[in-house]
């Protein structure tokens, strides 16, 4: 791939190869940008076999670009407690670990099976915030569904991000605008596991803002499930939830809510224009509403699923044929920056590298001179992204051997190459 992992050139990934190669180099990754759509079904189980990430840890920025990943297929894990050493973590998702942004991405089909054991962070694009950073999932379309059927305790399933877990000095925090989430989250029904449309569990410090997002998740059978942040715990947690509204549905656990299940009281809690189905979450009886909050009090706006169907919110719109008619957030993935170098080749080793400015197909002529006589000659005609350092091997024919003067020139054609007189045709004498 081209790139080298800094925001100034971040990693170009073209091919799923490409993608799951980032699992062996050195870790934390920069920066990624996806130059193509992606489907990964399409790697042979030798080539990725199923794993619990892709990326295990990412500090950068996750360019989407308005690309499509799509068919993912990951596997829990399993982490561990221990008294003297306290709790090591697992994460599963497209990136275990996050203290960056993944910015204008659609996660299509994804696919989480059920063997999470405990201490499992667990979420579609990133398994959990890295402790003590903030992280932002902005602008993202993710689908898909989490299964989990294991009754091991301590695990944290969110449609986007497994857990926030923040500390004394860097309380970090999650990030959510303009998001589409619909991810089934299906669990065993009780217990200490925890499942969000957002984000599964937020723990001990940290803020946690959510707005102008469609939450299409079912939850169906957590031990804490809710609509927005399946648990939060720790009075120095703040949220924020705006401009927003949850079309999913909560039911089967033993806890149940709208937006979270808190063990204490927020430190501050902002909810502005929320909505939620009240269709496919109603009221139990007369005297017992579909809480938001277990404890504090918010103000929010139940609605029929006709009526959410019907929403008009600033910066949302229904798209033909997606998402049963709901109104989801304009989908305006920014423009990638225009390339700032020009086309151009270099000569290393055993290969060339070339730079295209546009993606086309070019010719790579490789010579050999001694003096003024060309001793070997080869050509190779491929298909090159827009991109930098992107290598030709040197042809298997090509014989330098004995030359003074090696060299690699770059042409858009073999029609570039204008003869100064027609070809002559080579006719043997016979006598």
């Amino acid at each position: 791939m081209t790139g080298d992992g800094t925001e100034q050139n971040p990693y170009v990934i073209m091919n799923e190869e490409q993608l799951v190669s980032l699992a062996n180099m050195a870790q934390p990754i920069g920066c990624v940008r996806l130059g193509s759509d992606l489907d990964m079904s399409k790697l042979d189980p030798e080539q990725f076999p199923t794993a619990t990430v892709v990326i295990p840890q990412l500090k950068g920025v996750f360019y989407g670009d308005g690309h499509t990943i799509k068919n993912l297929t990951l596997k829990g894990g399993s982490g561990s407690y221990n008294w003297s050493t306290g709790t090591t973590y697992v994460n599963t998702g497209l990136i275990g670990e996050l203290s960056g942004t993944v910015r204008d991405l659609k996660l299509t089909g994804v696919t989480i099976s059920d063997a999470i054991g405990a201490y499992n962070n667990v979420g579609a694009i990133a398994g959990r915030v890295a402790e003590g950073a903030s992280a932002a999932v902005e602008n993202c379309i993710v689908t898909g569904s989490i299964t989990y059927s294991d009754t091991k305790s301590n695990v944290c399933i969110g449609a986007l991000v497994g857990a926030l877990i923040g500390k004394t000095d860097a309380p970090g925090g999650l990030t959510a605008t303009g998001c589409v989430s619909d991810v089934s989250i299906t669990g065993k029904g009780s217990g200490s596991y925890y499942g969000g449309g957002i984000l599964g569990s937020a723990q001990y410090y940290g803020d946690v803002t959510v707005q102008k997002c469609a939450i299409l998740s079912n939850i169906t059978k957590m031990g804490y499930g809710s609509g927005v942040v399946g648990y939060i715990s720790g009075m120095d947690v703040t949220l924020t939830l705006t401009d927003s509204y949850l079309g999913g549905k909560v039911s089967g656990g033993s806890k149940n809510y709208g937006i979270a299940y808190v063990v204490s009281k927020l430190a501050a809690t902002t909810v502005t224009n929320f909505h939620y189905d009240s269709t496919v979450n109603p009221s139990p009886s007369a005297y017992s509403s579909f809480d938001m909050l277990n404890k504090g009090t918010v103000t929010v706006t139940a609605n029929t699923t006709e009526e959410i169907q019907a929403l008009s919110m600033d910066g949302f719109e229904v798209r033909e044929d997606e998402f049963g008619k709901y109104p989801v957030p304009v989908w305006s993935p920014l423009q990638p920056p225009a390339p700032q170098y020009e086309n151009g080749i270099r000569f290393e080793g055993d290969a060339a590298y070339v730079s295209a400015k546009e993606a086309g197909t070019y010719t790579v002529v490789f010579a050999a001179h001694q003096g003024e006589q060309l001793i070997s000659f080869s050509v190779v005609t491929k298909a090159f992204a827009a991109g930098e350092n992107q290598a030709v091997a040197v042809p298997a024919g090509f014989r330098p051997e004995g030359a003074d003067t090696v060299c690699a020139m770059l042409f858009r054609s073999l029609a570039d190459l204008y003869p100064m007189a027609d070809a002559a045709p080579y006719l043997a004498e016979r006598e």
